[in-house]
């Protein structure tokens, strides 16, 4: 049984922040005399609460978080794309690019990408990763993979 803590409830440094991560299935051990907490669980392949559905409406897009990952959140008139949030090419944050139809292009220098799968238009070869997505209970989810992102250095032209 799990009772909600109250909102002034006194929480160690660090763990307001964090708390977020439950969400997204990670379990928290938290000591209430030595103010020690640490993660039980800690697994990629899982489902994270990222926004509320009716938050952004079809045609527009953002950049959200789910466990320290930036991603960009889509929504199209089929419903709520993710992919990764850094463009390839110089790193702009696509959440703040714009949408025409279902192509996403990045706000530094316009490169295109399919926001439904994150296939890149402009330059094929540098393709977003793309997160599945799903709406739960008036909420946006994206599911984070074990899959980990290689790593990318960003081109200089």
């Amino acid at each position: 049984m799990s009772k909600k803590l109250p909102s002034d409830w006194p929480m160690p440094s660090g763990i307001r922040q964090s708390l977020a991560l439950l969400r997204c299935g990670t379990t928290l051990s938290v000591s209430l005399q030595s103010g020690r907490y640490r993660w039980l669980s800690r697994s990629m392949d899982t489902w994270c609460d990222v926004a509320e559905a009716g938050s952004l409406a079809p045609g527009n897009c953002r950049t959200v978080e789910a466990r320290g990952l930036r991603i960009a959140l889509v929504c199209l008139e089929d419903g709520f794309h993710a992919v990764e949030d850094a463009c390839p090419h110089r790193g702009g944050s696509m959440g703040s690019g714009f949408l025409d139809g279902c192509t996403l292009h990045c706000p530094l220098h316009g490169w295109a990408y399919d926001a439904r799968n994150g296939t890149g238009i402009t330059r094929p070869d540098k393709p977003l990763r793309a997160f599945p997505t799903r709406i739960q209970d008036g909420r946006v989810w994206v599911q984070l993979t074990a899959q980990p992102t290689a790593p990318r250095s960003h081109e200089s032209d």
